[in-house]
């Protein structure tokens, strides 16, 4: 009821009216629905067909962004922020007028120029904003430009950045790509999607990948108001965002953002999304490329796939390749496209497979080329075998982790899609 009351007040709605069923539906029997719907939600359904319709204007209000909410001690900042749900839970750095300043002079955009409006809150993003959320998260400065490029990503229709508070949960993290790697000393081998995994060396006060991350967590958090439990429904939630940056100097292949167009010189971020990880198991497949990708396919396959048939394209997966596994590919002659084709081609299970994991709630494949949604190739006997995902074309690939050791991992979302934007120094 708060998601939907929220959804609603986000898009304009200020009279919306709800008949409520309570409980998990899925999991009532027919005859309990029938009860409950009877019984409780019926009435408010006639209720709000029929009452008088109460016209409520939008309150508005011009807010000083600029102005102080609260002046204490460091932990009395902190409590002040926490009850009012500003940060993730833990400690922030009290962004002080002075902090956020220093984060402007890396953006020649005026402080309250609209970069984007964020769903589901549908409130303006701007440099002022984005700086106070990269000031409380930790950042330095200089990743304002990373951020300013995240939120233009995110903006985007085909993210879907309104879908992601969805009950299976569905978190955004970055890959960031090109020189600005090594300007900002952005960490891409053992750990780095831990908190706090950084390149030997690092300053304590660098730590970009878990800084930024946690920027855009608290970005989509306090401008795009998705907070959980409460406009964030989902049922087990998920670890706060991360960076990821491509270890472009032992890759075989062109990186990432050069594969989408973009000149190597320049710098470039993606906004992606994830709603749950399949692998790092690795076998000891050596040098052979066909076991390598027959694993990949495999769990692919089995992790998560028939599922996509009801989203069609508005899907995403990402497989992270250790740069040792890379190098076997490259060597046995598969470019990136290749390695792409040849996992989707591997990624096959039967129709009866597949149909027994649609049929309990979704359509059976013959249904879904009935539709229009999956190709009329799909269409076939039994124990005939298809590709357990559309296309390849919703696989990318990045290399990245440990240079020592033989992994994957494959993160998958429904939903969205990737978008890649510039990042303007």
């Amino acid at each position: 009821m708060p998601q939907a009351k929220l959804t609603a007040s986000g898009e304009g709605i200020q009279d919306v009216r709800i008949a409520e069923y309570s409980g998990a539906i899925q999991t009532h029997a027919d005859s309990d629905i029938d009860r409950q719907i009877e019984e409780y939600t019926l009435d408010q359904i006639i209720a709000g067909l029929t009452g008088t319709a109460v016209e409520k204007k939008a309150v508005t209000s011009e807010v000083n962004l600029t102005e102080s909410v609260f002046k204490g001690s460091f932990d009395e900042v902190n409590e002040f922020y926490y009850r009012r749900g500003w940060t993730d839970g833990l400690p922030i750095v009290p962004p002080t007028r002075d902090k956020v300043e220093q984060f402007l002079r890396y953006t020649s955009l005026p402080r309250d120029e609209e970069i984007a409006v964020l769903p589901l809150a549908n409130q303006r993003a701007t440099p002022w904003t984005i700086a106070v959320n990269a000031a409380m998260a930790g950042c330095r400065p200089e990743y304002m430009p990373v951020l300013i490029s995240a939120v233009e990503a995110m903006k985007e229709p085909q993210f879907r950045l309104r879908d992601h508070g969805n009950s299976c949960g569905c978190r955004p993290y970055l890959l960031v790509n090109g020189p600005i790697t090594k300007q900002l000393d952005l960490y891409s081998g053992t750990g780095l999607m831990s908190p706090g995994a950084r390149n030997i060396g690092s300053t304590a006060a660098a730590n970009p990948n878990t800084t930024i991350g946690r920027a855009l967590h608290l970005i989509v958090q306090n401008i795009a108001g998705f907070r959980p439990a409460i406009s964030e429904m989902s049922v087990f939630g998920h670890q706060q965002s991360f960076v990821l940056a491509e270890d472009e100097a032992e890759s075989p292949w062109e990186p990432y953002h050069v594969e989408h167009g973009f000149d190597k010189r320049l710098s470039t971020v993606t906004a992606m999304a994830w709603m749950g990880m399949i692998g790092q198991e690795g076998l000891s497949q050596g040098n052979k490329a066909d076991l390598h990708l027959q694993y990949l396919g495999d769990e692919l396959a089995h992790g998560m796939a028939p599922v996509y048939f009801s989203f069609g394209t508005h899907a995403m997966i990402t497989i992270l390749i250790a740069p040792p596994i890379a190098k076997v590919l490259a060597a046995n002659g598969y470019t990136k496209q290749a390695v792409k084709e040849h996992i989707f081609e591997k990624s096959r299970m039967t129709i009866r497979e597949i149909n027994k994991r649609l049929e309990p709630v979704y359509l059976t494949v013959h249904d879904y080329v009935v539709k229009g949604s999956t190709p009329e190739s799909f269409d076939l006997g039994p124990d005939e075998t298809i590709p357990a995902v559309l296309s390849p074309n919703l696989i990318d690939i990045v290399v990245c982790g440990s240079r020592e050791r033989n992994r994957s991992l494959i993160l998958f979302s429904f939903y969205a899609n990737p978008v890649i934007k510039e990042i303007k120094i």
